[in-house]
Order: C-alpha cells, then structure tokens, then sequence
C-alpha cells in the first residue's frame, strides 16, 4: 500500500494478512500512526502483527511510540540491514510466552 488509507483498506477486505510493516510517515507526518489506530480500533484487528519503520526517528522516539501505539515491533530505516529486518519480522510473527506451571 501507498498510504495508510489504502492500508487500512486493504486490511478491512478481509484477505488473511500476519504482518505489516508500516511506515509512520506517509501522505502526512504521523500517517502511520493513526493507521495503527484504525488498524487496531477500527477494524478490531488486535493479533495482526504491526511493525513500524521509520526513516525519521527523532520526530516520535521510539519508546513513545512502544508505549502510545500497539505495535509488534519497530525498525529505524537507516539502520535497517537486511538480516535486522528479517530479525525484526520474526521476532514479531513469534508465539507469545506461556508460562508453565
């Protein structure tokens, strides 16, 4: 997708999707971001995995958008390699933890 709406339509159609790497600016500065709301508030889709990309990481600090934002995991494209992508994307798609006992 190009643009969060887009995202957020593509997402409401109902196709089975596991992950979306998701760029927090698009056709505005915080795009992304309001996409994870829809995303999850919206179209109630709390277990699709979200992973946020962004190439302007000074603009929200990574541990507000942690805290702020459901999301699954977050990648900073400038220091983006391709093993720390694939790092990033697996870590996101891993089960939780159970607890025995």
């Amino acid at each position: 997708a190009y643009s969060a709406r887009e995202t957020v339509s593509l997402l409401a159609a109902g196709d089975p999707v596991h992950l979306v790497l998701l760029d927090v600016v698009m056709e505005s500065p915080e795009a992304g971001l309001h996409a994870v709301d829809q995303i999850r508030d919206g179209l109630g889709l709390r277990d699709l995995k979200i992973v946020i990309r962004t190439g302007q990481p000074g603009q929200k600090p990574e541990q507000e958008i942690r805290r702020n934002y459901a999301i699954d995991g977050y990648a900073n494209k400038a220091e983006l390699t391709r093993g720390m992508l694939r790092d990033v994307i697996a870590d996101a798609l891993q089960p939780p933890a159970t607890r025995d006992g």
